[in-house]
């Protein structure tokens, strides 16, 4: 499974638990607009005094206000809630608990497409323990298949410290000038305005907010 898929595929998990997290959070700002209207009708049917006109205005227009503020909040509250979810889905997945995905293979792809932004023919790799060990047990065939997608022989050298990361790897040349960062939260982060976008076109369409 290509990283494309894999995104997409979190992207799509996620975005369906959406509707249940914010159902709450949506019920209390279409309410708080409701009473306005409400309010508003019930100051309309009276012959009320031009002060009562100033209040009216004043009244509804603050809860207006309170309710699209609600929406508002409601939209970066879940916005952050699938972005943990997906968050957590991540981690399972490179602590090898998620079955649908092999991860081997997706840190492959990451340490491939990190070497070939490089394009050096000696790189270090930093990643976390987990992954630093499968590399140093792998680094010959690591080494010889990276070399073959290059085209000319590529050293390998993991770095002395692990990474503080969920996944993936941090690859850099031995005088440290050029280093590519394509961690699994680095990959996340990228996708985070397709899933603010994503909340925003499943729960708030046609809010004008």
């Amino acid at each position: 499974m290509s990283l494309e898929s894999l995104e997409l595929r979190i992207i799509d998990r996620v975005s369906k638990q959406v509707e249940e997290i914010i159902s709450k959070a949506e019920e209390k700002a279409k309410s708080i607009i409701e009473e306005a209207r409400s309010g508003r009708k019930k100051i309309i049917e009276s012959d009320i005094e031009p002060e009562l006109r100033v209040a009216r205005r004043k009244i509804v227009g603050r809860a207006g206000l309170e309710g699209k503020r609600a929406i508002l909040l409601s939209k970066e509250d879940v916005t952050s809630r699938v972005f943990q979810m997906a968050t957590e889905r991540m981690k399972k997945i490179a602590a090898g608990k998620d079955k649908q995905y092999n991860y081997e293979k997706i840190l492959k792809a990451l340490l491939k497409e990190a070497a070939l932004r490089l394009q050096e023919k000696e790189i270090v790799v930093a990643a976390n323990k987990r992954d630093s060990d499968y590399i140093q047990r792998n680094i010959a065939t690591l080494r010889k298949a990276l070399s073959k997608d290059l085209g000319f022989e590529v050293k390998i050298k993991l770095a002395d410290k692990p990474a503080d990361c969920i996944g993936g790897v941090i690859v850099y040349d031995k005088s440290k000038n050029k280093t590519f960062y394509n961690t699994l939260e680095g990959r996340l982060e990228g996708l985070k305005e397709t899933l603010r976008s994503k909340v925003t076109q499943t729960l708030f369409v046609g809010e004008n907010v």
